[in-house]
């Protein structure tokens, strides 16, 4: 299945649209999608997230990817998403053990 909305959401000059994505679960065409999604919106994590959503097909997939792309460009996920997390505690503190370790920290248990 082909994302339909390509031809509506018009890409910044110095990103071309991938010529071959899709929304299926297929690594070939989910990643291309979530790059240019990410690249798209690179300001708003939430609006690359529900535009792969948009996408239909394997949305969790693409918007997965899409998501973290963002979060890995410093982007943020929005709160009241956050506050929706039934394990948000656990996320958070494995979280921070992982920002420690990319410090060169050693974890305090």
């Amino acid at each position: 299945m082909r994302c339909g909305g390509w031809r509506s959401c018009p890409a910044p000059r110095r990103w071309r649209r991938p010529k071959s994505t899709g929304t299926s679960g297929h690594a070939a065409e989910s990643v291309p999608l979530a790059i240019y999604l990410a690249a798209r919106y690179v300001t708003s994590c939430e609006e690359a997230i529900l535009a792969a959503v948009r996408c239909g097909g394997d949305t969790d997939t693409t918007a997965s990817i899409a998501g973290q792309i963002c979060g890995a460009a410093g982007g943020t996920i929005p709160e009241p998403w956050i506050a929706r997390l039934p394990v948000r505690d656990e996320i958070e503190e494995l979280s921070e053990q992982l920002a420690a370790v990319s410090r060169g920290e050693a974890l305090h248990r």
